[in-house]
């Protein structure tokens, strides 16, 4: 029995990670559920049975037997660095997309060996060396996002309130939609900065004119 597939602290991961399935095999830590779910989900969106997905592996020169597949999507087999590999490349996705949980899920936190409080969206920035998984990397990063989508929201509003789009319907359409896109991303963003300013007691100002300079403040004790 699985008690969690999504853990969300470091003691559901402890317990979770050696809880047996009904075959009594080990059940995997966090990113191996989340490279299963992955797994899953990629082969009923293409709508492949265990038969064709290994059709494809072995056909590729990496060989997994439609049972293993079946394993592995019930938590009872490993997927090594070279099953990951090859299953990617049967699938047609990235071996990140089998790799990390989705990224627009900011709740989960499906990694092994993380902080408890990284979001999926972290992950993600992490292996795409955008930011390390330290808090205060994670700040700055945040940080430059908040900033760069408020910029952007501004210039959409702006043109949204310009005379000269008023007849062209349908880009004033899309040009709505992407001001959504932005408020919503912007206060993600937002509201992971106010998380990781509680967490690392500071705060990351970008300097005005130098969008690349950030000044740090101390609010802990504002006036060091």
């Amino acid at each position: 029995m699985i008690l969690q597939l999504w853990p969300g602290t470091s003691e559901n991961r402890c317990q979770n990670s050696v809880v047996s399935s009904s075959s009594g095999e080990r059940v995997h830590e966090p990113t191996g559920r989340t490279v299963a779910l992955n797994v899953a989900r990629e082969r009923k969106d293409l709508h492949l049975n265990y038969e064709e997905l290994a059709a494809r592996l072995a056909e590729n020169g990496h060989p997994i037997a439609a049972l293993a597949l079946s394993r592995i999507e019930r938590f009872q087999r490993r997927v090594d660095v070279d099953d990951l590999v090859a299953l990617a490349a049967a699938l047609g996705v990235s071996p990140l997309t089998l790799l990390l949980p989705p990224a627009r899920n900011p709740e989960v936190n499906a990694a092994t060996g993380t902080p408890d409080d990284v979001i999926a969206a972290e992950l993600w920035a992490w292996a795409r060396d955008s930011t390390s998984l330290d808090a205060l990397q994670r700040l700055r990063y945040w940080t430059r996002i908040a900033h760069s989508r408020d910029k952007e929201l501004s210039e959409t509003e702006a043109v949204l309130a310009s005379d000269q789009i008023a007849e062209f319907e349908s880009f004033r359409k899309v040009m709505s939609d992407s001001r959504r896109a932005l408020a919503i991303e912007a206060a993600e963003a937002r509201e992971r900065v106010m998380h990781l300013e509680k967490l690392t007691g500071k705060r990351i100002e970008m300097q005005e004119g130098n969008p690349r300079k950030m000044v740090e403040q101390d609010l802990r004790n504002p006036d060091a």
